[in-house]
């Protein structure tokens, strides 16, 4: 995906990202420093639009930069931290380790493995483990089976996996089964309840990235505030440029 690694690698691919995406980190917590006012009469000035009498499209331009980008900065920081998530294994572990209390273990379930004798294997077992899983989440939005791949090192398990999304608008609320690939036998269940806040956390951090973890309110949110980060570049430019100190002329 060019939006994770610009169709790179994965070995390097989503650092390419990542980096430029730490340094966007960087420049909003000292931009949010820069603006923090030093008094109240400040304050007042720097929340909101006051162009009644102003001309200037510096001044404009700087206010732009400075309201919008307090406004939006909150949202983008957790963005930014989220999209680092993706880039960066210690941020999903610290992410883990935080919200879980000082777990420092990911529930790890690759013990469960198939023991059935790969005779019981037919041509009905794939349909009774989506038979199971209907039964069993009836109301549930949807569900995808990994069937596993020897050449991937991620997929690559001796038995069927089950991911189940209660949600049509987010995947933070989900199921994860593991069946028997040989008898199609439900060997392990893995429901929302059953997880600690870390996982719910971990979990839910492509909607909370995306803003689709409350649907489309969140979704329109996280839209303005993409186009407003998107904005700070710019006006921040036009800032510094307008800032320049000019070269004195040369006399003859």
């Amino acid at each position: 995906m060019i939006h994770w690694s610009f169709l790179l690698k994965q070995d390097w691919g989503p650092y390419v990202v990542g980096i430029p995406v730490i340094i966007f980190l960087i420049m909003l917590i000292t931009g949010i420093v820069l603006w923090w006012p030093k008094n109240k009469a400040a304050r007042k000035q720097r929340l909101s639009f006051k162009w009644k009498n102003i001309k200037s499209w510096k001044r404009k331009n700087y206010d732009l930069h400075n309201i919008l980008g307090f406004y939006s900065s909150i949202f983008a920081l957790i963005f930014t931290i989220t999209g680092l998530f993706y880039a960066f294994f210690v941020v999903q572990a610290m992410i883990y380790v935080i919200f879980s209390g000082g777990e420092t273990q990911y529930p790890d379930f690759s013990h469960i493995k198939t023991k059935a004798p790969i005779e019981l294997r037919t041509e009905g077992t794939l349909d009774k483990v989506i038979n199971t899983v209907i039964q069993k989440y009836p109301d549930s939005f949807g569900f995808a089976i990994d069937l596993g791949h020897e050449h991937m090192d991620d997929h690559e398990h001796p038995n069927f996996e089950v991911y189940v999304k209660h949600l049509s608008y987010s995947y933070h609320k989900s199921s994860s089964l593991i069946f028997d690939e040989n008898s199609g036998e439900l060997l392990h269940t893995h429901d929302p309840k059953d997880k600690n806040f870390g996982e719910k956390a971990v979990g839910a951090n492509y909607d909370i990235h995306v803003g689709s973890i409350l649907g489309l309110p969140t979704k329109i949110i996280a839209f303005i505030v993409s186009l407003i980060c998107a904005s700070l570049p710019v006006t921040g430019f036009m800032v510094w440029w307008g800032r320049r100190k000019k070269k004195p002329a040369k006399t003859a």
